[in-house]
């Protein structure tokens, strides 16, 4: 019986930390250029944006959870190496290039866009909430992006 109780609890503290790892505070630095957009059906988005990536960082100040579930912090900002990214977005569907603070999707807060996926906030500077801490720090990416 301590055998199932703990693998349900294994389970549920995965799944858990499946939405906060790798990413917390959820939101990181994008720049790229638009290679596809198709039209969805969100409350939020109107469509899903393939960008091919120029740059995708993580600011200065934040960090992630490891596989051991290990906070690793990040004094400086880093580069995410990553050649395409999906986003969904309402501002920037006809966009060509873009430049945003893109946040994860975390928690059920858009419960019909699957966990995890990029979300354009349509700025390059916003405050993004941080799960964890129930904080929302400000995530400027002007400075990184311009670069």
């Amino acid at each position: 019986m301590t055998k199932i109780l703990f693998s349900i609890f294994f389970l549920i503290s995965k799944s858990f930390a499946m939405c906060e790892y790798p990413h917390n505070p959820p939101g990181v630095c994008l720049e790229g250029s638009v290679v596809k957009m198709d039209s969805v059906n969100t409350k939020n988005y109107k469509c899903l944006l393939t960008v091919k990536v120029k740059k995708l960082i993580r600011p200065k100040d934040t960090y992630i959870f490891n596989s051991n579930l290990d906070r690793v912090e990040f004094k400086k900002a880093e580069s995410i190496s990553l050649k395409e990214v999906k986003l969904y977005s309402t501002k920037s569907c006809e966009a060509k290039n873009i430049k945003t603070v893109a946040e994860y999707n975390c928690n059920d807060r858009n419960s019909d866009i699957p966990d995890m996926s990029l979300l354009d906030s349509g700025l390059i500077k916003t405050k993004v909430r941080d799960p964890w801490t129930e904080k929302n720090p400000q995530i400027d990416c002007q400075s990184l992006l311009s670069k």
